[in-house]
């Protein structure tokens, strides 16, 4: 790997770590949001279609609990 691979690689990372860190909290988030999110981190919704559902399932599958503030 060259010096401007490297580079480029340092510089996605640094922009995808910005981005998770700037990642809005679950109940501030539309159904499609939290329908992309549980699918990017392959979380199965089964019949989930409401809100409180989806944020539920993925808190599950995440270890997190409590009200989606963390």
């Amino acid at each position: 790997m060259g010096l401007s691979s490297f580079n480029r690689a340092r510089r996605l990372a640094a922009e995808k770590a910005l981005e998770e860190s700037q990642e809005k909290p679950l109940d501030k988030m539309s159904v499609a949001e939290l329908k992309e999110n549980a699918a990017e981190n392959e979380i199965d919704l089964g019949d989930a279609t409401k809100k409180p559902e989806i944020i539920a399932l993925i808190l599950a599958a995440s270890g997190g609990g409590g009200d989606g503030d963390s």
